[in-house]
């Protein structure tokens, strides 16, 4: 059996069977490759404006697919219910965020509980003195829906201010149904469709 196997014949067979095997092999890693390298990149949809409630619900656990989604929403601000978040920067200088809730219109209920709100990051200031109440009656806002931050424990916060935008401590303090993210608004639209000027500027 094995002089027959080192005959020259079966000996060339061998070899011709090898390297058509690996001519297969690399074949299939380039076919492979080739899919690979020309899927189509999916189309990201974050910029195209949806309605708020359509993307994220008052509760519900906050979707990775929603950050950075620019969402759109009626409602009206609550002036009680505002806060500062310090420590944010614009322009390498350090300030605070001025953050007030908005009560959305048509927000589903929490635990049969209507009046869900959003934090919305209405914009930057220098220091707290700036802070200005926010424009009153029913507005249409345009923003860019982002994830709660974690909280942070912090000794040294001002009465009013917090040390980070986390929506579970803002729920806390408002004591009021929300959405678990909030909005950095970037046009705040009057019932007449005319766009209101915004004297705040927000950046991240």
């Amino acid at each position: 059996m094995l002089r027959t196997a080192l005959k020259p014949q079966w000996i060339a067979a061998l070899v011709g069977a090898l390297v058509v095997s690996w001519v297969f092999v690399l074949l299939s890693q380039w076919q492979f490759s080739r899919s690979v390298s020309e899927a189509p990149t999916a189309p990201r949809a974050i910029e195209e404006v949806k309605p708020l409630t359509g993307v994220l619900r008052p509760g519900e656990v906050f979707p990775a697919p929603a950050a950075d989604q620019m969402v759109t929403f009626r409602g009206s601000y609550d002036p009680r219910r505002q806060v500062l978040v310090r420590d944010r920067l614009q322009n390498g200088q350090k300030g605070w965020w001025v953050v007030t809730a908005f009560t959305v219109d048509d927000a589903p209920a929490v635990g049969g509980e209507h009046g869900a709100v959003v934090p919305v990051a209405r914009g930057w200031i220098a220091s707290p003195q700036d802070a200005a109440p926010p424009p009153s009656g029913e507005l249409t806002l345009t923003g860019r829906l982002e994830p709660s931050e974690a909280p942070q424990a912090a000794q040294d916060v001002a009465p009013g201010q917090i040390a980070t935008l986390s929506v579970a401590q803002l729920i806390n303090v408002w004591d009021v149904p929300s959405y678990t993210g909030f909005v950095g608004v970037t046009k705040e639209v009057t019932p007449s469709g005319a766009p209101r000027p915004r004297p705040l500027a927000c950046s991240r």
